[in-house]
């Protein structure tokens, strides 16, 4: 049974509970009434019992037990016990013109008895009416008088009952009678201090029970119809709850089936139970997957364009000289074969750490001097702007030690500063510059060249990006040619070395990029205080470049 509980829907676990529970607290709300009425009852049976006991005892307080005080305790709270043929009572309960606490026969002022209004009883017929029963018994358990003269009670297993009570002293109890009804009994002691006897005031409990009895089917009818009502609509609720759910287990079975990222969930904007917000998540990784898919269908698709290109020259070349075995011919062919062939082992290193940023490598760091990884790609990237006749200039330039890869900062500085040398026109200018602030070091490449439109600017860090492709293919022609991947890598180096790069660029003025590196001092201090990052470079004269780099020299060779 639990097994078929806990491997069924979700919807039909929450309905069963949620009846189960409700129910469970009906029923003991029920209970509760019920335990209430039965207490209702018994304590107006135990008022009444314990009122006509105390009466009974104010009224034998003062009597000797004689057979002329019994009788006239008997005639006095008979009612249709009463001998036939005795005059009818007063309201007082005795015969009009007798003195109520005189014995019977005895002349008038002789043992009076007290009067007292408040012992009368309303009726001397309610004791039967009432299926009430009252006994003196002495201390024997022997019955010196019975009202009403009932049957029942005259029984020997009732009276044997009644005696046993008597053990117990004054208080309440049960005992049953012979017909099966429960009797409720109270035995209060005349005197104790003469113990004289006992008064002893049964009541019948079958009117009580008979309004108790009648409850139970109510009850239980009740407790039916209230399950059944609170499992539909449990069912009903949970149905209309979880439609939404049922929706995106339809959706993403569909698009499991079909391949379709464009498809989404229908969400409530206005909505913000879990059930939306779990549909809003689950557009939102649809969104970002459709993404990914595109992105990763258009990387390969670029990457077999810039691998077919460097390889169809390859080939070429080799016809070529298959055709053409002239030395000379031999000689061009070779050279562009050897610069395809570094072109596309460039193109398959940039693949290759790009699908380690993929994969989530870390980066291997060692304390190293920045300056110096500045200052060797400065002298790398001297003989490409001499080629183009720029002006490549160091601009402030402080010594930085920070924690990183050699090989990768390395690399991310000199993409940048190739780019610049791709895209800046003849007899441009480019700068480089270091600056060292309270918690970042900051590498800048400038340049005037064309500059790149607001529009490209979030978009020139993308895998294979390039503002214009025709542009870009003219540019750097006899350079090797640019993929689109250079920004990229820059940026990913930068981020695993939990540094950022920013990009300022106005078109037809130029461009600047920034690399922010944290510094060592930078990893004591709380992230509100590194407020430098957003701070201009000092307004400071540039410190000398190390001998033979001059920053305001041409460096043409």
């Amino acid at each position: 049974m639990s097994r078929v509980f806990f491997h069924s829907s979700i919807r039909f676990k929450l309905t069963l509970v949620y009846a189960v529970v409700v129910f469970v607290t009906m029923v003991a709300f029920m209970g509760i009434v019920y335990r209430s009425v039965i207490n209702n009852l018994e304590s107006g049976v135990d008022a009444d019992l314990k009122s006509r006991a105390e009466q009974a005892q104010a009224f034998l307080a003062h009597s000797g037990f004689s057979l002329k005080d019994l009788d006239q305790f008997t005639r006095t709270y008979g009612g249709s016990g009463q001998p036939s043929g005795q005059p009818t009572k007063n309201s007082y309960g005795t015969t009009p013109g007798t003195n109520p606490g005189a014995s019977p026969g005895a002349n008038p002022g002789t043992t009076p008895m007290p009067e007292n209004p408040a012992l009368n009883m309303n009726d001397p017929n309610d004791l039967a009416s009432a299926l009430t029963y009252l006994q003196l018994v002495d201390t024997q358990g022997n019955v010196l008088s019975r009202i009403p003269e009932l049957k029942v009670m005259s029984k020997p297993a009732t009276q044997a009952a009644l005696v046993d009570k008597i053990k117990d002293g004054t208080g309440f109890s049960y005992i049953k009678l012979t017909t099966g009804e429960r009797a409720r009994v109270y035995t209060l002691q005349l005197d104790r201090v003469n113990n004289r006897g006992f008064v002893q005031v049964v009541r019948s409990l079958q009117e009580a029970d008979a309004i108790v009895s009648g409850l139970i089917w109510p009850f239980i009818i009740l407790a039916i119809v209230a399950f059944c009502l609170l499992a539909v609509f449990g069912w009903w609720f949970t149905r209309r709850t979880f439609a939404p759910l049922e929706e995106i287990t339809e959706t993403a079975y569909r698009i499991g089936v079909n391949g379709d990222l464009n498809e989404r969930i229908k969400t409530d904007p206005y909505s913000n139970d879990e059930i939306s917000r779990l549909g809003r998540a689950f557009n939102a990784m649809l969104e970002r997957l459709d993404k990914n898919f595109k992105a990763q269908k258009q990387f390969i698709a670029d990457s077999s364009h810039e691998l077919r290109t460097p390889l169809t020259v390859i080939r070429g070349n080799v016809d070529l000289l298959k055709r053409n075995p002239d030395p000379e011919n031999q000689s061009e062919s070779l050279q562009a074969i050897e610069r395809e062939s570094a072109r596309m082992q460039r193109l398959v290193q940039d693949l290759l750490l790009l699908a380690q940023a993929d994969a989530r490598q870390t980066v291997e760091m060692a304390s190293l001097p920045l300056d110096d990884i500045v200052l060797e790609v400065f002298k790398e990237t001297r003989v490409l702007a001499d080629q183009r006749h720029q002006q490549l200039k160091l601009g402030h330039f402080d010594p930085v030690v920070i924690e990183g890869d050699r090989d990768r900062l390395k690399r991310a500085i000199l993409n940048l500063v190739d780019n610049a040398i791709k895209y800046t026109p003849e007899e441009g200018q480019i700068t480089l510059s270091l600056v060292r602030g309270k918690q970042w070091a900051r590498v800048t490449v400038e340049d005037n060249g064309p500059g790149i439109a607001e529009r490209d600017q979030a978009l020139v860090f993308d895998r294979f990006y390039r503002v214009d492709k025709a542009r870009s293919r003219q540019s750097t022609a006899g350079m090797g040619g640019g993929s689109g991947l250079g920004l990229a890598i820059v940026k990913h180096i930068v981020e695993a070395h939990g540094g950022r790069i920013s990009l300022e660029s106005t078109p037809g003025q130029g461009s600047t990029f920034t690399i922010w590196l944290k510094t060592p001092a930078s990893e004591d201090l709380p992230p509100d205080e590194d407020d430098d990052i957003n701070q201009e470079t000092p307004k400071e004269e540039p410190r000398p470049a190390p001998p033979g780099l001059s920053g305001e020299k041409t460096l043409a060779g």
